[in-house]
């Protein structure tokens, strides 16, 4: 891996072996991106620049000699930019806006750089990690061409990722305030217009669903302004070949570390070049920076494949595996759990919870988490968020956790820390840390309100209540919940003038509040959770190493939903339960359950033997195939649900030595012929099947497949074990 500089020629280039991307200091010193793609040894930016035809926007006036100038090989509406500027001829998205100055164009040019061993660690923000120190970065510092404005442009290369990370730091040098009105994290040009764009909306208990459309000349805008990523859209893009496949073709993604709105914008212009930006909201963002200050943009990320989705999902993967995620609770991480709620929701004593843990015994699990209604005056959603100590009157959480280490289970418990009711000892003592205007009839959802996370006051006030409880009791396991988005907001810390910093101030005292606690007991396992899975993205995923998929509990809906996420996300992120939805069978709804974090959201205590049965099957496999296979093996897309005859998936150890095919029946067949392809195996090793007992090559497995005829019925299922032989 080298980021080279080639000094005579204003060029550099980024690159792991694998992929290139080159970076352009054009005469003008406005950065452009002329290639970003798979490896190639030298580009001729003159030559990949030339546009047909007449261009209007290549002239300057130079106001000193009063004399036009043309830049040659620099097209403003056409040319590829590292860093577009705002309010100039370039009418595409710009990377930043500002309000305050004389007039508020920025060109932004070249001044210096350099090259170094590492990447930026940022404060107060989520970062790929790079621990072991593999990264080189090229740091670039910009100057707006009249006002003393800076952008220092960190661009991040790792070895395993033909991926660029992107950081940004803007910092006002021009002796009064201004207001940052723009911040996009991810900006990629493309020398092209003929890409399908694919992204993932939804809405609650159907989040992330796969979605792919022909990009057309304008813009196609995805985002969510709501104060969080959202269940609606979720921060992660590709665009493709028309023609990609899962294995086939070019593809471009992008996604950002950040939890709170977002925008994404793909914008393909009059002259077929396409600009992907994605960033910050700016619906609701306007940031104020006084003069000698800056404001860091959260991460960027862009990843290229030239083998498909496949490609993009493998990186995506392990880099959040690798470089993201950070657990220093293994164990409870990769146990089988238990959750409450959908087994007793907030009608629970003691008494009630000691039997659903002596019953959980009988089906393997390691882990009981007891979810919302144990604290405060708690017995429904009207009252006490806010108050974060135990209900003594109604549990004995000693008790409870006792009886858990005594049938070797682990202990979790639920809270929703951003949170609070107005039926509170918080917000009775404190109505200003309520984020609304109470003096205007504020809008409530689930009888909540938001608190001012904007305010450094209250994030200390509600971590000093978790800190005292954790410290308190032997806990293994947070559930971290978010049960509404932030519409109608009103920060009185901000106050008139600066509501529209409230959205990002907000988002960073959530990332406040999870570093302080995760590093205060980092023997803790966090899971996140945001009316399940309104808030799954990179964000929250530097903190937590897991995140609650959806609410939705048919198991059928889980396959579209856990189809989609798998997109950018790996398995051992998601959060994944059985339930006592009737839909399927047991057995069928632990074998979907299994490609995720697993376990239970249900009632123990009403399941019949016959069903224990089913599931223990499953958990038996979980035991053998789990950690290796799901949490850290590769994810292989088979048949998408989408299609509407199947969903098959298979996923393979990093050694190649097992693997798991799950195949679930969409459309009843009564006769047919069903082979199933796998993928990912080693071709010369030979591999025992649990469905026949036969043992085949792996090349016999990819090229000929598995007879799965007699999965016929509708949402039959059939899991499946391989294990490498001699």
């Amino acid at each position: 891996m080298a980021i080279s500089f080639f000094a005579e020629r204003g060029l550099f280039h980024l690159t792991n072996g694998k992929f290139s991307y080159y970076v352009q200091i054009h005469p003008s010193g406005i950065l452009l991106n002329p290639y970003f793609g798979a490896y190639i040894e030298d580009i001729d930016p003159e030559q990949m620049g030339r546009i047909g035809g007449e261009d209007w926007f290549s002239h300057y006036y130079c106001h000193t000699d009063g004399r036009e100038k043309e830049y040659e090989g620099l097209y403003f509406n056409a040319s590829p930019m590292l860093f577009p500027s705002a309010g100039g001829a370039d009418v595409r998205p710009s990377a930043m806006e500002i309000r305050g100055a004389r007039n508020n164009k920025l060109d932004m040019r070249y001044v210096s750089h350099r090259i170094y061993r590492g990447k930026p660690k940022l404060s107060g923000l989520p970062y790929v990690r790079d621990d072991a120190g593999e990264a080189e970065t090229l740091e670039i510092v910009l100057r707006e061409h009249v006002k003393d404005i800076k952008a220092v442009l960190s661009l991040s290369v790792l070895p395993e990722y033909n991926a660029v990370i992107r950081n940004t730091e803007f910092i006002n040098k021009t002796g009064k305030p201004l207001r940052l009105e723009r911040a996009m994290s991810v900006v990629q040009d493309l020398s092209r217009a003929d890409l399908d764009i694919v992204h993932f909306p939804g809405e609650w208990m159907f989040e992330r669903q796969f979605r792919r459309e022909a990009l057309s000349e304008g813009r196609k805008v995805i985002s969510a302004s709501a104060g969080r990523s959202s269940h609606e859209h979720n921060p992660f893009v590709m665009l493709a070949d028309r023609d990609a496949t899962e294995t086939f073709g070019e593809v471009y993604a992008a996604s950002f570390l950040y939890s709170g709105s977002f925008k994404c914008e793909a914008n393909v212009s009059k002259v077929g070049v396409t600009r992907l930006t994605m960033g910050i909201d700016d619906e609701h963002f306007s940031f104020a920076v006084a003069d000698g200050e800056s404001f860091t943009f959260p991460e960027g990320l862009t990843v290229y494949s030239n083998r498909g989705f496949e490609g993009i999902s493998h990186q995506m993967h392990d880099l959040i595996r690798r470089n993201l995620i950070k657990d220093n609770a293994p164990a409870a991480y990769r146990s089988v759990l238990l959750n409450s709620w959908e087994g007793c929701y907030m009608d629970f004593d003691t008494e009630k919870v000691l039997a659903l843990i002596a019953s959980g015994k009988r089906m393997g699990v390691e882990l009981f988490v007891l979810d919302d209604g144990w604290f405060g005056r708690r017995n429904d959603d009207l009252r006490s968020l806010g108050d974060w100590h135990v209900n003594e009157k109604k549990i004995d959480l000693k008790k409870i956790i006792d009886a858990c280490h005594e049938n070797g289970m682990r202990f979790g418990i639920w809270i929703e820390p951003e949170m609070a009711n107005f039926d509170s000892d918080l917000l009775r003592a404190h109505p200003e840390y309520a984020a609304v205007d109470i003096s205007s009839d504020p809008w409530l959802s689930r009888h909540q309100v938001m608190l001012d996370f904007a305010d450094p006051e209250v994030v200390d006030e509600i971590y000093g209540q978790l800190e005292a409880l954790l410290s308190q009791y032997d806990i293994d396991y947070v559930k971290w919940d978010h049960n509404r988005t932030l519409e109608d907001y009103y920060s009185a810390y901000l106050g008139e003038g600066r509501q529209d910093e409230f959205y990002h101030r907000n988002t960073l005292g959530y990332y406040r509040l999870a570093d302080m606690l995760t590093t205060r007991f980092p023997d803790i396992h966090f899971q996140g959770c945001a009316s399940g899975g309104g808030r799954f993205d990179l964000g929250t995923l530097f903190y937590f190493p897991e995140i609650w998929t959806s609410d939705e509990n048919d198991p059928v809906q889980r396959l579209f939903i856990q189809y989609g996420t798998s997109f950018a996300y790996p398995p051992c992120v998601m959060g994944s339960h059985i339930n006592d939805d009737p839909v399927t069978c047991y057995r069928t709804k632990a074998e979907i359950a299994l490609f995720g974090s697993y376990g239970f959201e249900l009632d123990p205590r009403r399941m019949s033997d016959a069903d224990i049965g089913e599931v223990n099957a499953v958990t038996e496999i979980y035991g053998k195939f789990h950690d290796d296979v799901v949490l850290d093996g590769d994810l292989f897309r088979l048949s998408s649900p989408y299609d509407g005859r199947e969903f098959a998936i298979d996923m393979v150890d990093k050694q190649k030595s097992k693997a798991l095919l799950l195949v679930v029946g969409l459309l009843k067949k009564p006769r047919t012929r069903r082979f199933v392809k796998l993928r990912g195996l080693n071709p010369w090793a030979n591999y025992v099947n649990s469905f026949d007992g036969k043992v085949y090559s792996g090349d016999y497995y990819m090229k000929v497949g598995i007879n799965l005829s007699d999965v016929r019925r509708e949402f039959d299922s059939r899991l499946i074990t391989l294990e490498e032989v001699e």
